[in-house]
């Protein structure tokens, strides 16, 4: 308790230190300097870790836990003492619900800014070279790697030999992530039993050293081989882990699982009391909590049958499906709060992977050490490597391809995995209570481990609670509402309107200022919403800020029943003499993706349960060859809310509205195109009087949002957020009352 309370004053105390030191920092260029404690090859650059930083505030020279430095090349040794000059930056916040929060990640390890040098100079040489000597290793047995395996292989073989991640494909680490596996990427428990244990077993049952020498070897092994790969949260757990074992074989005592994991996490804990924020420490301790608590009572209740005991190997079979089943129910509610999904397959998935893991690394090492000495040879080496990761990469991409294969949950709150894990550890304790009780009372025998098995299936109640607490937390009952949300997608438009009955319209999605906005921005938000399925995807026009997340959507596979595009568009832009290649690209990627294309013009409505909306523009017929000028414009309407969506409309468009007697007053308008002073009109704004309004805006070059754009939405009294600022911005319902929420500052009504 006395531990706790320590760690919990001392995580207090960390993240309100960061915090103040975040609200100082400067963004400028500026004179830094730093120790070098890590060090890692990048495509073009050489990534520094610095240690013990100092920096420049408006209040003088303050100091820094850590800092990344990037160079152009690899010209400083670990160890050094460094001071560099160029562009200081901080990290950024998560834009949009359920966005990578690169802030979040990098203060879980009290890095507090990075910096691109124009100059560095080494003020002090390292004392010590055990690092570098560690890195330049290795760097040879990656460049081995390289040269052995194709690039593809050697991605994932230096992530689980090396920890070293940059080498992985974007693509082939969301396939192992979606298919529960990714864990043999990450430097833990996995590796450092099979280095760790087997050079033990080696040196002291084979060689016949004394005890004391044999744990002190392979402990001085573990522990060079997890700084070399870089001292990850899950690497150091299993080093402390695994030392408490040596310790335990040292003096004649039992070693206890949870009592190990206890103090590994009180020691990481006290070391780095932000680590808690790390989805890896989460996930390395959750997976051997699950081991600890879970196997035990699955392994009383189903032990090794008798005909599975005749096959070889079966025994080690029945029990590896017993760990990794172990292992699923303690954390895919979690594993289901910080990726929105899970994978019922990656149990049956883990059966096969794991066991091939031992022969993965020994014929990586050997590939990577023949590399550097033999390349010709090297690659017949790790033939067997290749052959096993193509195995699989054939299972997962199987599997996808099975009904259920990925199970969306969309995010689960703190107070629900409270409530399951207090199950599931009340449920374990009873039950392993009772079996200690009947194991008093009946010793072994063949007749009284059946009497005994008999008796435990009795508390078939409590299997009945674990499941339906973990059906309930995987369904993630939580009450619908309706709500619109404009993302911030950088410069470009992202809205998503959802009703209680499940029903979801998107309007456009896309971006010029953010790479790959549909796989980093707009795929994360549904999927924490639990949207399975999009009903109706409007598009309002086809310019590359508005249709290329949408156009990544659909390449991925996601469900979209039918995307909607206006006739004079179709006309406009998918012309035989005067195509639009993104207007071709979309079209293409809609068939590929069996998603209907539906032409819409004025007076077409999308209804769902209390929400009507319509399209006011532009007809079918239109003479306006301009494509912002012919961006539909749809009127949403709500309980008595009025939103309009105007998509990149100018002066031009809005005027033909006013003509045609179609507006009225709105509550809210997404402001046409980006905040232009071509678009807000005066008198198109004094025809419908908005409260709010919405500019979705992102670093560019052309000077949106402008000022005169701006001065004529403050002239109307509408009250202006910004996504630039503000991130998300929401409206939801609760209680019949309509609320705003910016996902960077606080609700107001």
């Amino acid at each position: 308790m006395i531990s706790f309370l320590l760690i919990l004053i001392l995580f207090g105390i960390s993240f309100r230190q960061y915090d103040l030191q975040v609200s100082r920092l400067k963004e400028q260029t500026q004179m830094i300097s730093g120790s070098v404690i890590a060090k890692e090859e990048k495509e073009q650059t050489t990534m520094y870790l610095l240690r013990d930083v100092s920096y420049h505030t408006g209040s003088g020279v303050e100091h820094a836990k850590k800092a990344i430095l990037y160079v152009e090349d690899d010209q400083i040794m670990i160890g050094s003492r460094i001071r560099s000059f160029g562009p200081v930056q901080g990290f950024s916040s998560g834009r949009n619900e359920g966005n990578f929060d690169f802030a979040r990640y990098y203060k879980s390890q009290k890095i507090l800014f990075s910096q691109y040098a124009d100059q560095v100079a080494v003020i002090r040489e390292p004392r010590f070279l055990l690092r570098e000597c560690l890195y330049r290793i290795r760097s040879k047995i990656r460049k081995g790697i390289e040269t052995a395996a194709n690039k593809e292989d050697a991605g994932i073989l230096c992530a689980m030999l090396l920890g070293d991640r940059s080498l992985l494909a974007d693509d082939m680490r969301s396939l192992y992530q979606r298919n529960g596996v990714s864990h043999i990427m990450a430097i833990s428990g996995l590796h450092i039993s099979i280095l760790g244990m087997t050079l033990f077993g080696l040196l002291k049952r084979r060689l016949g050293l004394r005890l004391f020498l044999s744990p002190a070897i392979s402990g001085a092994v573990v522990f060079l081989f997890v700084l070399m790969s870089g001292m990850s949260v899950s690497a150091m757990r299993a080093m402390i882990m695994f030392f408490f074992y040596l310790g335990a074989q040292v003096s004649g005592r039992f070693y206890h699982t949870l009592t190990a994991l206890i103090f590994s996490a009180i020691i990481l804990l006290l070391i780095n009391p932000l680590s808690v924020m790390q989805a890896g420490f989460l996930l390395s301790f959750g997976a051997v909590f699950s081991i600890g608590i879970l196997l035990p009572v699955i392994s009383n209740l189903f032990p090794v049958p008798e005909w599975i005991r005749r096959f070889p190997y079966g025994e080690s079979f029945f029990q590896s499906a017993q760990l990794s089943f172990s292992v699923w129910i303690g954390l895919t509610p979690l594993t289901a709060s910080l990726f929105y999904y899970i994978s019922p397959y990656s149990v049956l998935l883990n059966l096969i992977v794991v066991p091939c893991c031992s022969l993965l690394l020994a014929d990586g090492l050997l590939g990577g050490l023949f590399g550097m000495l033999w390349p010709a040879l090297s690659k017949v080496v790790v033939l067997p490597d290749h052959w096993i990761l193509k195995l699989f990469s054939m299972q997962m991409h199987g599997i996808e391809k099975l009904p259920g294969h990925q199970f969306l949950t969309g995010h689960i709150p703190v107070w629900g995995l409270v409530i399951y894990y207090a199950v599931l550890v009340s449920c374990c304790v009873i039950l392993q209570r009772k079996h200690n009780r009947l194991l008093r009372r009946y010793p072994p025998g063949v007749w009284r481990e059946q009497k005994r098995r008999a008796l435990l299936k009795r508390q078939i109640h409590l299997y009945i609670i674990l499941l339906l607490a973990l059906s309930w937390i995987l369904i993630n009952p939580i009450s619908k509402t309706f709500r619109v949300d404009f993302l911030d997608v950088g410069q470009g438009d992202g809205i998503c309107i959802s009703t209680e009955d499940g029903s979801t319209v998107m309007i456009d999605g896309g971006s010029t200022s953010e790479d790959q906005v549909g796989k980093y921005r707009i795929l994360p938000f549904l999927q924490y919403h639990k949207i399975r399925q999009v009903d109706y995807w409007i598009v309002t026009h086809t310019d590359e800020d508005h249709v290329s997340g949408l156009i990544e959507v659909l390449e991925g596979g996601y469900p979209v029943s039918t995307l909607v595009l206006s006739e004079a568009s179709m006309k406009n832009e998918f012309g035989p003499e005067d195509s639009d290649e993104m207007a071709v690209r979309l079209q293409e990627a809609a068939r590929q993706n069996h998603t209907e294309i539906q032409t819409v013009s004025q007076g077409a409505v999308i209804r769902a349960e209390e929400l009507q909306m319509t399209c006011l523009y532009p007809e079918s017929e239109e003479r306006i060859t301009d494509k912002n000028e012919l961006s539909q414009v749809w009127l949403l309407e709500h309980d008595g809310w009025r939103f309009l969506f105007t998509g990149d409309l100018g002066e031009e468009g809005e005027q033909l509205l006013e003509e045609r007697g179609l507006l009225r007053d709105v509550d809210v308008l997404k402001v046409g195109h980006h905040g232009s002073n071509y678009s807000s009109s005066e008198q198109f704004l004094g025809e419908i009087s908005p409260e709010y309004a919405i500019i979705s805006v992102g670093e560019n070059s052309y000077g949106h949002p402008g000022e005169d754009a701006m001065k004529r939405l403050g002239e109307a009294d509408a009250q202006i957020e910004m996504t630039m600022y503000d991130g998300q911005i929401s409206f939801y319902e609760r209680d019949g009352e309509m609320y705003l929420k910016s996902y960077c500052t606080k609700d107001h009504e």
